[in-house]
């Protein structure tokens, strides 16, 4: 979710707490990718591997863990 949130009677400085009960992904991947100067902070990625870096990150559900293509868990 991404502000601004009205709720009534709210006041400045007040907090909304949001809980996820249950997520679905819609999809079994995720994509992570960066391009040299851009992103944050982009003085530190993509790590020395060219003008651009991505990653195709497989899920494994049952595990609840997402799979680099090096077979890290993240």
């Amino acid at each position: 979710m991404t502000g601004p949130v009205h709720v009534e009677g709210a006041e400045p400085g007040d907090w909304l707490e949001v809980r996820c009960l249950k997520i679905e992904p819609r999809v079994y991947y995720g994509v992570n990718s960066a391009r040299h100067g851009k992103g944050s902070p982009p003085e530190e990625y993509p790590l020395g591997r060219g003008d651009y870096y991505g990653n195709l990150i497989r899920f494994d559900l049952d595990r609840q863990v997402g799979l680099l293509p090096d077979g890290r868990c993240c």
